[in-house]
């Protein structure tokens, strides 16, 4: 498992030093798993611009050509609060269940040891 994630790990860095014009080593630099801010981020290389929503709305309508767009909200909907509860409650529950598997290591439970 740490093989593919290093793997998937690699083939993201390599595809952000292609797309952003750096170097294989200024991206290894900064992909450290460190969370940056626009600014910080612009300031590294990884973002041309920062902006609001409404900012990244009007370049996208600039750069597709599009004079009137029609813009989807895709935001979930809300739900009455028991619904809510319930769906934080069965995503902490499952959660814990496969906490509980990796700390014991899933293996055991898929291949119990020969006896």
């Amino acid at each position: 498992m740490e093989k593919i994630v290093k793997e998937i790990y690699m083939d993201f860095v390599k595809w952000v030093a292609e797309n952003r014009n750096m170097t294989l080593e200024e991206t290894l630099k900064v992909a450290d798993g460190k969370i940056y801010s626009g600014g910080d981020a612009k300031k590294v290389g990884l973002v041309d611009y920062v902006g609001t929503e409404k900012d990244a709305l009007e370049m996208a309508q600039k750069l597709a050509n599009i004079s009137n767009p029609v813009i989807v909200d895709y935001t979930p909907a809300k739900y009455p609060e028991i619904f809510n509860f319930m769906s934080q409650l069965t995503y902490t529950l499952g959660y814990g269940i496969g906490r509980g598997l990796s700390d014991r290591g899933i293996e055991t439970y898929i291949y119990p040891p020969s006896t």
